[in-house]
């Protein structure tokens, strides 16, 4: 009786493990379609009409990570003009550096300094929605981290599975 309990519990705890791996794969495939749809939006943004625009204000900073990549920071608030109206908005975004990410934000920072004329990249059909830089944010270095992290616990919990399995045919 007790060797069926064992089983019993042991078929269970796989049941368990399956269902995290369901779990995981349903994670890992959200965020290949959220990095999808932010490969999307930064194409069509590099293809929004531009105007001149003024930055209002700016910051950037260099992070040094100690065991990971170090990033720059950036924020910038600008406006611009379109059809006679002015508007204003502001970007944030980040990328990663091996070295000099102090310098590098230096540098981001005179390319942003207040006062500089500056190429605006507005929505045509929503112009409230602009950027500064076309480009993709951080998204796609999470999801790749997270898709990796999916990854080793899935096939830890596919060996971890499979040794219960062992176990529990073995004793029977």
């Amino acid at each position: 009786m007790s060797d069926r309990r064992t089983v019993t519990w042991r078929v269970k705890r796989l049941g368990g493990a399956i269902a995290l791996l369901l779990a995981a794969g349903f994670i890992v495939f959200m965020f290949i379609q959220l990095l999808l749809l932010n490969d999307r939006r930064f194409d069509e943004m590099k293809a929004w009409p531009t105007t001149e625009g003024i930055i209002l204000s700016s910051s950037a900073s260099g992070i040094v990570g100690s065991n990971a990549p170090s990033r720059i920071n950036t924020q910038v608030r600008f406006s611009y003009v379109v059809s006679g109206a002015e508007y204003q908005n502001e970007q944030d975004w980040s990328s990663t550096c091996e070295i000099g990410c102090r310098e590098k934000a230096e540098d981001k920072r005179e390319e942003y300094a207040p006062g500089e004329r500056v190429p605006i990249y507005y929505d045509p059909d929503n112009v409230t929605a602009a950027v500064v830089n076309p480009k993709r944010t951080g998204l796609g270095d999470l999801v790749l981290l997270l898709g990796i992290l999916t990854v080793f616990q899935a096939i830890g919990a596919i060996v971890g599975a499979t040794k219960l399995v062992s176990r529990a045919v073995s004793q029977t």
